[in-house]
């Protein structure tokens, strides 16, 4: 078990990490990723020249919209060549009897318009599609269009549901319809339709309406009502369902949130509505503590108890980072009834380079008998050029002689480089006890393939100039903001090279924004009016 568990560490690192723009290292904090083992078996595979495997930079959680990431983040010099993400091959291994593959798709602006899935059947000793997504995006990039569609015995993708979506001009969304497959008529059925309206901070109500096929016509499903504060954050949620009796809305559900100054959620509380009481009744209580970075340094859980009307323990999380909010340390509690305190569960210890690249990863687990953490296993990872990966490893814990000893190593290399193409191979290894070897293993290599357009500066998709300006740029302390535009709900946004999110904070143009914290580096700006992108550039920290 823990060959499998360590070999899948080792490979899904390897598949966020090999990238030529680094993303942040994946962060372990709920044990072992559950991300598919992302490898290639020894089945013949031949690849066109059309053709590549790996992770997307422009789709990863939590990044800036695609298309700004695209625009801004991708430079790969001091002359802004970017490089468009056209295509990507990925091939995903399961143990040894399941192999998938996804074929993804790109618009020039950087958003996925088409996803299909394949798994390797053996008879036929070839990859056969199991299902579709086709995505579409108006002019902004909000998209209006998801379909999915399904492979079965036909051999042929047949559609499943269906979804539009209206947004206005501030690019929030209106209306959101989905559809369902009819099998016997050939064609898209409306199953709900989803309508929102808005104030000035946001959402404001959203209802929910179902179609009736006998009647052709809408009926009430549910509604939630929205509460936000002034800078934005939603603050108050409220879910009612339709009654057919009463023939109004009842409560179902209602979340409550608090924020502090800098937006950080520091409370979150939800309920569910009791019918015997005809009431609300607490269900889940969090709690969150921040250091002056904005970093998340506590979070603590609650359950609600129905015999003494109080919240109670169930969890702890604390955290700790470095300077430049890296996370280093992780540690898991669990709440003792018995002793009335937190008992510590498990243990997470992070290392990193100078330029984010995460070095080091060790995982423990907590020993009741010995009232200590004892380790479980230990990864390392080695940076060579261009913030590329060389070299990982990783160790189980021998309890006898309380030492690491070797599980895997991977070595990776880079294959081939040209301006649009880059072919990156690991080869596996796995440490033999008995003769304190490194043994090759066969048919577990990895290999990454990205095809890019190249794009220069001069482009249509080249990020518009400037209609504000920021200055000084560089600093060494505060950013000044001026316009003679002026903005609705304005945010300040700010990313490092790698695409990941520093803070976004509501501003006005009278007040300086401190970046005095960060480390000096080169950073990514976004100037935005609510959700819309404004204007995008870089800002250089001394």
């Amino acid at each position: 078990m823990k060959r499998v568990l360590l070999f899948t560490l080792l490979i899904s690192f390897i598949g966020y990490s090999q990238n030529p723009i680094q993303p942040n290292t994946p962060n372990f904090e709920d044990g072992f990723p559950q991300d598919l083992v992302e490898k290639m078996k020894p089945i013949n595979l031949e690849f066109g020249d059309d053709e590549m495997m790996d992770f997307n930079p422009t789709k990863k959680r939590d990044l800036m919209e695609p298309q700004s990431f695209q625009r801004v983040v991708m430079v790969q010099n001091e002359n802004d060549i970017s490089y468009r993400l056209d295509k990507w091959v990925q091939i995903k291994f399961i143990f040894d009897f399941l192999t998938f593959k996804d074929d993804k798709l790109f618009d020039q602006n950087g958003n996925l318009t088409q996803d299909i899935t394949y798994r390797w059947e053996t008879e036929s000793q070839s990859f056969v599609p199991i299902s579709k997504y086709e995505y579409s995006y108006d002019e902004n990039g909000n998209r209006t269009l998801y379909i999915r569609y399904d492979s079965y015995d036909s051999q042929s993708f047949v559609p499943r549901s269906k979804y539009e979506y209206t947004f206005d001009d501030n690019g929030h969304k209106t209306r959101e319809v989905n559809y369902s497959w009819n099998t016997e008529s050939q064609s898209f059925i409306i199953s709900y339709k989803d309508e929102y309206t808005y104030n000035e901070n946001g959402i404001l109500t959203t209802t929910r309406t179902n179609w009736d096929i006998e009647s052709q016509s809408w009926f009430f499903l549910g509604k939630s009502e929205n509460t936000f504060d002034e800078n934005g954050n939603q603050t108050l949620s409220i879910n009612y369902l339709w009654s057919s009796e009463s023939q109004s809305f009842v409560p179902s559900m209602k979340f409550e949130r608090s924020f502090d100054e800098n937006g950080n959620q520091t409370l979150y509380i939800d309920y569910y509505w009791n019918s015997e009481s005809q009431s609300l009744v607490p269900n889940r209580k969090y709690e969150h503590s921040y250091d002056e970075n904005g970093n998340q340094t506590l979070q603590i859980n609650y359950n609600w108890n129905l015999e003494s009307q109080s919240f109670v323990s169930n969890v702890k999380h604390e955290y700790t980072f470095d300077e430049n909010g890296n996370r280093t340390l992780s540690i898991y509690y669990n709440w003792d009834s018995e002793s009335q305190s937190f008992v510590p569960s498990s243990k997470r210890e992070t290392s990193y380079d100078e330029n984010g690249n995460q070095t080091l990863y060790i995982y423990y687990d907590w020993n009741t008998g010995s009232q200590s953490f004892v380790p479980e296993g230990k990864s390392e990872y080695t940076i060579g050029e261009n913030n590329f990966y060389v070299n990982l490893k990783s160790y189980i814990w021998d309890s006898a002689f309380e030492v690491f000893k070797p599980g895997f190593r991977m070595d990776v290399s880079t294959i081939s480089e040209t301006e649009t193409n880059l072919v990156r191979e690991g080869i596996t290894y796995e440490y033999d006890t008995n003769f304190n070897t490194w043994i090759e293993l066969e048919g577990e290599e990895f290999k990454s393939y990205w095809y890019y357009t190249k794009e220069s500066s001069l482009s249509t998709n080249s990020v518009e100039p400037n209609s504000f300006s920021i200055y000084p740029n560089p600093t060494k302390g505060n950013l000044n903001i001026n316009s003679s535009e002026s903005l609705i709900n304005p945010f300040f946004e700010l990313y490092d090279i790698k695409g990941s999110k520093i803070f976004s904070k509501p501003f006005n143009f009278s007040e300086p924004i401190d970046v005095s914290g960060l480390q000096p580096s080169i950073y990514i700006y976004l100037i935005k009016d609510g959700n819309e992108v404004k204007q995008s550039g870089k800002v250089i920290k001394e």
